[in-house]
């Protein structure tokens, strides 16, 4: 038996292929993560411009209203009542803001309704979704406008 082959010196190797899966791995949990963080109402909306507009917290909950006056929560199209139903089961309603994502061609009515079904559950944190700059904007990123109380 030759016990010289067991005491050879033998250089170390770097196994970079688990490595690599170990990466990927980690890439495409932080995508999905972002891409879930990021609040999404599911509806295209032309959101109006407003040169006040300010940026409100990360914890809040978003409602949609269509140009046809269609009410969306979390995917799904929704009547006042069935809104009201989903907002009373959040647990701290005094930290909780609501932000309405309505069109530019939603009438005054509709959001007023969701306003007032958001208020009668003693959510006073409301705010309007709007673009950055003047009137004139037809193109900004979307943010917060705070409603009046």
């Amino acid at each position: 038996m030759d016990r010289s082959r067991y005491f050879e010196h033998q250089e170390p190797r770097l196994n970079i292929i688990p490595m690599i899966d170990i990466m990927m791995f980690l890439l495409v949990f932080f995508v999905l993560m972002v891409l879930h963080m990021i609040p999404n109402t599911g509806v295209k909306l032309h959101l109006p411009s407003a040169s006040t507009a300010t940026h409100l917290p990360h914890k809040s909950v978003i409602v949609g209203v269509t140009a046809q006056g269609v009410v969306r929560y979390q995917d799904q199209t929704v009547t006042l009542a069935t809104l009201k139903t989903d907002l009373s089961a959040l647990k701290d309603k005094a930290t909780v803001s609501v932000i309405i994502a309505s069109d530019g061609k939603a009438t005054v009515a509709e959001l007023t309704g969701v306003m007032n079904a958001v208020r009668e559950l003693g959510i006073s944190k409301i705010g309007l979704a709007t673009r950055t700059g003047g009137a004139t904007a037809s193109s900004g990123s979307a943010t917060l406008a705070p409603a009046a109380p």
